[in-house]
């Protein structure tokens, strides 16, 4: 079973290798902007520094590199993996956790945990970042692999996302109407 697993990761590996390469170049950037720290004088509003936008392009090529690796193999529809191919489900979940955990993960957390150092933070206050950033990537991963998982192809997955959303703050709304200001 550990074959299959590890060839399903190099098969994943090299069927995602362009959308690999934009995420390396996303982390490339949120690396630099951390190694250059933060700009004297922001020129716009505070709110929309580069610092924010690298962290938003690494949660959203998160996203999209879950759902990609997760779809690939889609486990509902007329395309499930377990119709097509003799690989057990089990196999092939491991696979695309062990995948996410890799690429997704780990990859990001060393990065950021190795450019603290470089900056010169302390070795704890490095391995302390670097596991928030793997703290952030592992929550970020696992809510959209479990969407990915319910939904058949990537336009499945936004449509379910958005619903999601809009009934969230339609929750939200409704809520913060009931509860009393202090």
């Amino acid at each position: 079973m550990l074959r299959t697993i590890r060839h399903q990761i190099w098969t994943d590996t090299r069927g995602l290798s362009l959308y690999l390469t934009a995420w390396i170049v996303v982390l490339a950037i949120q690396i630099g902007v951390i190694a250059t720290g933060p700009a004297d004088a922001p020129v716009v509003p505070q709110r929309f520094t580069l610092d924010v936008a690298a962290m938003v392009m690494r949660a959203l090529v998160t996203v999209v590199l879950t759902v990609l690796v997760t779809q690939r193999d889609s486990a509902i529809g007329t395309t499930a993996f377990w119709r097509t191919r003799p690989i057990t489900p089990v196999a092939m979940w491991a696979s695309k956790a062990a995948w996410i955990l890799m690429w997704v993960v780990l990859l990001p957390a060393a990065a950021i945990g190795a450019v603290w150092l470089a900056v010169g933070l302390g070795p704890s206050g490095a391995l302390y970042g670097a596991a928030l950033a793997a703290l952030d990537q592992a929550t970020i991963a696992g809510i959209a692999m479990m969407a990915a998982a319910i939904t058949a192809t990537p336009a499945h997955f936004v449509v379910a996302i958005a619903a999601g959303f809009a009934v969230y703050m339609g929750l939200v709304t409704t809520l913060s109407k009931l509860v009393p200001r202090w």
